[in-house]
């Protein structure tokens, strides 16, 4: 059986069958889809067409900010401050896929930097936050039709949620009826209904579907409904500080996107929004919120900038010397790619810093790494007195994904 597993992913990774659009990647598209219904009626979802931004051109200021980030990334990177908190998992991904933003990144030149990020979203190194380099894997016509097909599905998941179409049943009903009046529709009711426009920002050469002349990328969606789950779970749990301006908290930030959406949606006020995160990876997190809104509102690692700064962009090792009330933690899809270790750390931070609620959004499959299965929170948070859990919840846009809440009780 072994042997036949082995075979059938090689048949898959093969350079034939990709160039007809069957690979794992697009193999793998079909199994996250969440109207599976909709992959036995290939042929009747609407064809959309993916549309790519070019690269920004550099400015000055785009090379003073990568003067910044290097600088962060070196402060980050001295061996006597750098703590193991990397799993197995994440070090196999680092050393297969960083390794062109790491050479630029230990190269010194800004501008190099700056060229390069100008298409981060293109690139291999974006593996694990976004789909980068991988949209290679749309460019056949089976190929494009699976890509066409999951955007369309992340979309109307979204609206589902929202309720401002009718939610698709698997038992009896029609497939893909509320994409007969066009993504535009769509996408406008998602924005109508929530106040708050979808497009994507022009940032590191992003690409997407178009709707409603939003800009829609493969990821996105899920963040922009994971900030409203937070906003709703704030309202309920933290409702006595509702007024407050909060200081929030993400372990592992992705590529900045769900922190941008908390701050655009403009529904939970923020004091200061810090993501903690490996070095690198805080690199992209940096340049990418820094464009999206204004370098100013970002402060890097081991900088004491003037004014206020929303943002706080900062690796691993700065949770050892936290200092800060925080109201909102927050973790999405990140927890099970760690050590058990690394999350309980995490966790026992957050019973000595947090006064108000630890909010994950994380997948809880038996899918074991290297020999050992990934990360269950809740069975971490069991560990840790002080955290209730007072929410648990399936994901509407990710199947398989559950929310959570716990609230906690400082030591």
């Amino acid at each position: 059986m072994k042997i036949l597993k082995t075979l059938a992913k090689k048949l898959l990774e093969s350079k034939l069958l990709n160039f007809f659009g069957i690979s794992i990647i697009n193999f793998d598209l079909l199994k996250y889809t969440n109207h599976y219904k909709w992959i036995f009626k290939f042929n009747k979802i609407p064809n959309q067409t993916i549309v790519f931004n070019k690269a920004k051109k550099v400015q000055e200021k785009d090379i003073h900010l990568c003067e910044r980030l290097i600088k962060a990334y070196g402060e980050a990177t001295n061996d006597k401050l750098q703590t193991k908190d990397t799993s197995q998992l994440w070090e196999t991904i680092l050393r297969e896929r960083y390794g062109k933003l790491v050479s630029v990144l230990e190269s010194g030149n800004p501008k190099t930097l700056a060229v390069t990020l100008s298409s981060m979203f293109l690139e291999s190194f974006v593996y694990g936050l976004f789909a980068g380099d991988l949209v290679k894997h749309s460019y056949s016509k089976i190929g494009k039709k699976i890509w066409s097909m999951k955007y369309q599905d992340n979309l109307l998941a979204l609206a589902e949620y929202l309720g401002v179409v009718r939610t698709e049943s698997p038992q009896q009903g029609k497939s893909a009826e509320a994409l007969k009046e066009g993504v535009d529709q769509l996408v406008a009711k998602i924005e109508s209904s929530v106040n708050t426009s979808m497009n994507f920002p022009d940032v590191g050469a992003p690409y997407g579907i178009k709707g409603n002349g939003s800009l829609i990328t493969m990821e996105h969606p899920e963040h922009f409904y994971v900030a409203l789950r937070i906003h709703q779970a704030v309202q309920l749990y933290l409702d006595g500080q509702s007024g407050n301006n909060l200081n929030i908290m993400e372990i592992g930030g992705g590529f900045g996107s769900l922190a941008h959406w908390i701050h655009k949606q403009g529904r939970i006020p923020i004091n200061t929004y810090t993501i903690i995160d490996l070095p690198i990876v805080n690199v992209i997190q940096g340049y990418f919120l820094s464009q999206a809104f204004d370098p100013s509102q970002v402060r890097l690692y081991a900088e004491n900038p003037e004014g206020k700064p929303i943002f706080q962009v900062f690796p691993t090792q700065a949770v050892d010397s936290w200092d800060t009330k925080i109201d909102v933690l927050i973790n999405e899809n990140s927890m099970p790619e760690m050590t058990n270790e690394i999350v309980e750390n995490y966790l026992r931070f957050a019973r000595k810093n947090v006064e108000g609620i630890f909010f994950s959004c994380n997948h809880e499959a038996y899918a074991p790494i290297y020999g050992t299965h990934q990360v269950l929170v809740p069975e971490i948070a069991a560990r840790v007195s002080g955290l209730t859990r007072v929410s648990r919840n399936a994901s509407w846009v990710r199947t398989g994904y559950v929310e959570e809440t716990y609230e906690i009780n400082q030591l």
